[in-house]
């Protein structure tokens, strides 16, 4: 088939697994699914790529219990848990499992300190960050960095500090958090790192800029800040990947927000949290594009965030009582004032 139709290798792998599915050759339609899963993930379509994926996965079975067949397993639940992040969640129960499984197949495969090592890290640090598991994702970092100063490649070592720098400010201590920002930042290499979207769910330069961007705020640097943000949003745009984008529209909005900047140029993150389907990116973009306009948007945006918090939700409750607070501060419903009463008891 691939001599017969050679286009369809790159423009339409699902095809070809499907036939050699129905053929009953599964090594070919496993490479194939996932293929195309990548395809799929690299267009930003996750869900088709999430089907994609789980199809090779359910072939497996016809493979003999083998390494190798244990290392495209790893391979493809990789793919799968970016998928997985950018879809539904990073605390998401699917992605959890995932993680689970792709962290037992790197010990099996002896897989320990390589590029999908690190991918399975990062889920693990990410998953217990947004569940608000805050000294777990502390752990998570450090281990990372410790592996990551091991390694030849800039790529790890820039994750390493990025992730412990955002677990430090989930802690407080945005000292020692701006001094690992400065570090991540000043080892970003463009033309390096432009496929690390595809193994970590958003461009890891881009998320450097967005995190150094909320250190400067809070040190005081309001202009650096507002650069270093403009710099991750311009490259997020230049990337062309939506769910980098949709990270940096919706964190450097919440920059905004702290600095009570409601209409920052080219900082509007609606219509790519609609694509992307994240409920605490949509609110962002809802909070940021309503906030000037009229008491209705207000009330609007405080029903959203009420949605958020009155319901089982992945976000760490931290997140949840500072929605909830903004939307006090601003419209002042009973409602609201009552949720953040009752989250800031569950903070305490």
């Amino acid at each position: 088939m691939e001599q017969r139709f050679p286009d369809l290798v790159e423009t339409r792998p699902e095809i070809l697994a499907h036939h050699y599915g129905e053929a009953a050759i599964a090594d070919r339609a496993i490479a194939y699914w996932h293929l195309a899963g990548k395809s799929s993930a690299a267009k930003s379509a996750v869900r088709e790529a999430i089907a994609q994926l789980r199809r090779g996965l359910g072939l497996l079975g016809g493979l003999p219990e083998t390494l190798e067949r244990k290392q495209l397993e790893l391979d493809i639940y990789v793919t799968l848990t970016t998928a997985l992040m950018a879809g539904k969640g990073y605390a998401d129960p699917e992605t959890v499992a995932a993680l689970e499984r792709a962290n037992r197949l790197v010990t099996e495969t002896g897989a320990i300190g390589t590029p999908l090592h690190f991918s399975v890290l990062y889920g693990l640090w990410v998953s217990n960050l947004n569940i608000g598991a805050t000294a777990a994702a502390l752990e998570h970092a450090t281990n990372f960095l410790s592996s990551a100063q091991s390694q030849p490649s800039s790529g790890p070592l820039l994750i390493g500090h990025r992730i412990l720098a955002h677990s430090l400010m989930h802690s407080g201590d945005y000292s020692a958090a701006l001094a690992h920002l400065e570090t991540a930042a000043s080892l970003h290499r463009p033309d390096e790192h432009r496929d690390s979207a595809f193994r970590y769910g958003q461009d890891i330069g881009v998320s450097a800029f967005v995190m150094l961007s909320w250190a400067l705020w809070h040190h005081g640097y309001p202009d650096r800040s507002a650069r270093a943000a403009d710099r991750a949003v311009a490259y997020s745009r230049e990337l062309g990947h939506a769910h980098t984008l949709a990270h940096a529209l919706g964190l450097t909005g919440l920059a905004a927000v702290f600095a009570r900047d409601w209409r920052v140029p080219g900082r509007q993150p609606l219509g790519h949290c609609h694509q992307i389907g994240h409920d605490a990116k949509l609110f962002r973009g809802k909070r940021r594009a309503g906030a000037p306009k009229s008491v209705d948007h207000l009330v609007h945006n405080q029903q959203h965030a009420m949605r958020i918090a009155d319901r089982p939700h992945p976000l760490p409750i931290t997140r949840r009582w500072d929605m909830v607070r903004i939307g006090h501060r601003d419209g002042l419903t009973n409602h609201c004032r009552n949720r953040v009463r009752s989250l800031r008891e569950d903070l305490l």
